[in-house]
């Protein structure tokens, strides 16, 4: 019979571990180079490319999950990055049985949550690489284990086997992780520990192939590990603070006041309770063995923090109810706990975040200009997000030529002569990103030559920020506008300029007048020669227009006379046409 009230409550730290990884998923930039998104990248062919293409060090079963999925939901960061979240929700409920076969319903449900609110977990459960799977599939591992020493049949020892070598596919450091599970087996269950004939002969013939195949890379890599200094004493305390995250003196507390409950029990010196102890002491066997296995590292270590989790699970579970569930309520908080990501990664790029940018604000004709000395351009991270971001394509120039808008990504330092010639006969229009990776828009008006008026003001055209081609209007909508000046020669006087919606049948329907407002600074006697400026309006739009076509028009004139400037191209009422403004209503 089902237990609704147990179901609940798992349902409930389900929901909550997704949202605690699913609310980082667009706040976290993936990793540059040879990390998230080169996993991604490397899948970006064929499944044979891709078993073809598997880095010489890891097996090609993360990499191959990885490109059925890609294929399944895109490349977009979010949608691949899911993988890794749906890993952690299985490890979670798989860590929530094997907590309950270890020491009841209790303990399941707080290894469940102290397995997902381990700082080291949260980062890895949403990392794109090979380790997000592994959270998966080692809890699954633990549980499946436990069931088949507690009640062996063929079945389930197959079923094991087969998890263990799914956990080899993944990753190396899975062979470690399974010997972890045949020494809990061997200190908890001796003499009936010769039944790991059945799943260690699946595993290990599932995967000899590879095996062999890694052979060579054992030998080389036993061989460089020689040379590798000692680290201090102090590593190994620094490592289970890596495991915890900011929370590490909670996580510290928690795991005290297990270790006091088991005592309090006389549970600690069981087979149970020695088993767990090796399990949580591995850091230590690991800092002594490090100059031959190099393991000593909190990534290839991953399999550690199983055991820490229900350590404290194990303790907690037989604490008094109201204590236990304050702990409970504790953990729950650290799920949401932001860990020290400069701990666990090299500084993402942020190119991420530039190219989403670029994908809001690009338009049709602009071009990215890179600059050889930034430390983002790295060609990997710039084809992958090309491809997210820009699949019909995004052009990319070495210089800034006679193009009208250029996108300049640079590093915090520009690189001089490169920035010379974006900024000739262009303005500065938005700056975004980090200073690691800096995105610029530098913009050339749409009429290099203008139209110059008598008075020295030299009109150089109109942009329209919202609209990327024709301009097509609601009624009673808001019309951004951009005018573009200069002066050819010293201004005498303050002049203003009207811009005009005009209807054949209605006249002006719309209108804004004034001085140049925005970096024009409104008095043009104060301009210079030699730049240009910005003049930045908002025309608002009637209610009750019918549908139709409006010329947009534009006038200079001396605010004291109301005189309208001449110019080439102006009609008889001293106004320039701009552009035909489109109106749809019913």
């Amino acid at each position: 019979m089902i237990d609704r009230r147990q179901l609940a409550r798992l349902t409930l730290i389900l929901l909550l571990v997704a949202a605690s990884r699913i609310l980082r998923l667009d706040v976290w930039s993936m990793q540059p180079g040879p990390d998230e998104v080169w996993s991604v990248w490397q899948t970006l062919g064929s499944l044979q490319d891709v078993i073809r293409w598997t880095p010489y060090d890891w097996p090609p079963g993360y990499y191959v999950t990885l490109w059925f999925w890609r294929n399944l939901v895109g490349i977009h960061p979010i949608a691949v990055r899911m993988l890794s979240v749906f890993a952690m929700l299985i490890g979670a409920a798989a860590m929530y049985r094997a907590g309950r076969l270890w020491s009841g319903r209790r303990a399941g449900t707080f290894a469940a949550i102290a397995y997902s609110a381990l700082g080291y977990i949260i980062f890895l459960s949403i990392e794109l690489r090979g380790y997000a799977l592994l959270l998966g599939l080692m809890p699954l591992a633990l549980w499946l284990m436990l069931r088949y020493f507690r009640r062996p049949g063929w079945q389930r020892g197959v079923l094991l086997g087969v998890v263990m070598a799914a956990m080899f596919y993944v990753s190396l450091t899975g062979i470690v992780a399974a010997g972890m599970l045949f020494l809990i087996a061997l200190v908890r269950w001796p003499r009936a520990v010769w039944r790991w004939w059945l799943p260690a002969g699946v595993g290990v013939l599932l995967f000899l192939p590879e095996l062999l195949n890694k052979l060579s890379l054992s030998v080389s890599r036993i061989h460089a590990l020689s040379a590798v200094e000692d680290a201090p004493l102090s590593a190994i305390p620094a490592l289970y603070a890596q495991y915890a995250g900011d929370g590490a003196f909670v996580w510290l507390c928690l795991f005290v006041l297990a270790v006091v409950a088991l005592a309090l029990r006389r549970r600690l010196w069981t087979r149970k309770g020695l088993a767990l102890a090796l399990w949580c002491a591995m850091p230590v066997a690991l800092y002594l063995t490090n100059n031959l296995l190099g393991f000593f590292y909190s990534r290839y270590s991953w399999w550690v923090m199983p055991g820490l989790a229900l350590w404290i699970a194990w303790g907690l579970a037989l604490l008094p109810r109201l204590v236990a569930t304050t702990a409970g309520l504790v953990m729950a908080g650290l799920l949401f706990l932001e860990p020290p990501l400069d701990d666990y990664q090299i500084g993402p790029s942020g190119l991420a975040l530039d190219f989403a940018f670029l994908a809001q604000n690009a338009q049709t004709g602009d071009v990215l200009l890179l600059d050889p000395e930034c430390p983002c351009n790295v060609p990997v991270e710039l084809d992958y997000y090309r491809r997210v971001y820009f699949p019909q394509g995004l052009r990319y120039v070495s210089s800034a030529g006679d193009y009208r808008r250029v996108w300049y990504l640079s590093y915090w330092v520009d690189n001089q002569a490169l920035l010379s010639d974006v900024e000739t006969n262009r303005v500065l229009m938005r700056t975004f990103g980090p200073a690691r990776a800096q995105l610029k828009l530098y913009e050339a008006p749409p009429n290099p030559e203008g139209v110059a008026f008598e008075n020295g003001l030299v009109f150089h055209g109109i942009d329209f920020p919202d609209h990327d081609g024709p301009v097509v209007l609601h009624e009673g909508e808001a019309l951004p506008v951009r005018l573009w000046w200069s002066a050819e020669r010293p201004i005498d006087l303050d002049y203003s300029v009207g811009l005009y919606l005009v209807s054949e049948r209605a006249g002006t329907i719309a209108q804004h007048d004034g001085p140049p407002g925005v970096d024009a600074a409104g008095a043009t006697s104060q301009w210079e020669t030699g730049r240009y400026y910005i003049d930045e309006r908002v025309l608002e739009l009637p209610h009750g227009l019918p549908q139709s076509t409006h010329e947009l028009r534009l006038s200079v004139y001396h605010w004291a006379d109301q005189e309208r400037v001449p110019a080439p191209g102006i009609d008889d009422d001293g106004t320039l046409l701009l552009e035909k403004i489109h109106i749809m209503a019913w």
